[in-house]
């Protein structure tokens, strides 16, 4: 609600500063309302995509698993867009820190869960780029390993 009479635009620091504040309190929120734990999970939705928006994965990533504890177990049934709009954002965020295995996973649950094509090529499409990135970081990793390789054995044909 602060953050709807401010205006909403501009204030990253106030977003964050209020869905830092009930971060302290998250454990207090299971005998909230429905109605109120929603509202949360938006707040926390928005701050995500803030976090995402300032390169901050990690926050990000952490806001948006928070909005995803605090929605209903049906959620897909009953707040299918907060869901579905939490859950990418945290696939996201997550491939964005490198954690391409829990990207993957959140990914996949998507996929079971939509409800449109749409929904469903968007979600594919993300799982194409995390295995696309993980044989990059493969082959990275053989190039490295290959260059250390061979500085090691040139190194210790000099020495010799």
């Amino acid at each position: 609600m602060l953050l709807y009479t401010n205006g909403g635009a501009g204030n990253d620091d106030l977003l964050t500063h209020i869905a830092d504040q009930f971060m302290y309190k998250i454990s207090n929120l299971d005998d909230k309302s429905p109605e109120f734990r929603l509202e949360i999970a938006r707040l926390y939705e928005l701050a995500a995509k803030k976090k995402s928006n300032c390169a901050d994965y990690v926050s990000s990533l952490a806001y948006s698993s928070v909005a995803l504890t605090l929605l209903p177990a049906d959620r897909w049934e009953c707040q299918y867009n907060l869901t579905l709009g939490c859950s990418i954002q945290a696939a996201n965020a997550s491939y964005s820190i490198g954690d391409v295995s829990k990207a993957r996973s959140v990914l996949y649950d998507i996929v079971g869960k939509c409800k449109s094509s749409d929904d469903k090529f968007s979600t594919l499409a993300l799982i194409s780029q995390s295995k696309s990135l993980h044989f990059v970081l493969h082959i990275l990793a053989v190039i490295h390993s290959t260059f250390f390789t061979l500085t090691w054995l040139t190194w210790r044909s000099l020495a010799v």
